[in-house]
């Protein structure tokens, strides 16, 4: 999960900043892949820490709150490319949630979940 966020977070930032368009768009196509192959592995995380009786709670709260974030993104990266004039500010927006997620998952790691 770590290793994907921050090959997420990479592909993003560098396909944000390309001069190429083509070099752009496969960066950000590699960043949505990377994200997507780290999502198994955050459920594992879960299996890991939480009780079993309370595993169904807590898939709900974590489906509800990435579901609360994912629909207020869109607002969020609108606001950075309204303020800075072009996509790059909510493209680098992604790439700081994306090394956020991944320092997290670096922590659980870490403490052996």
């Amino acid at each position: 999960c770590s290793i994907a966020m921050l090959l997420a977070a990479l592909s993003i930032y560098f396909g944000a900043t390309s001069t190429s368009d083509i070099a752009s768009a496969l960066l950000l196509a590699f960043g949505q892949g990377f994200l997507l192959l780290g999502s198994p592995s955050m459920w594992s995380l879960t299996q890991g820490f939480v009780p079993g009786k309370a595993m169904t709670t807590a898939g709900g709260v974590m489906n509800g709150v990435a579901i609360l974030f994912g629909s207020l993104s869109p607002m969020i990266i609108g606001f950075f490319v309204n303020s800075s004039g072009s996509y790059v500010g909510g493209l680098l927006f992604l790439v700081a949630t994306a090394v956020v997620g991944m320092l997290g998952s670096l922590i659980l790691v870490y403490q052996k979940y």
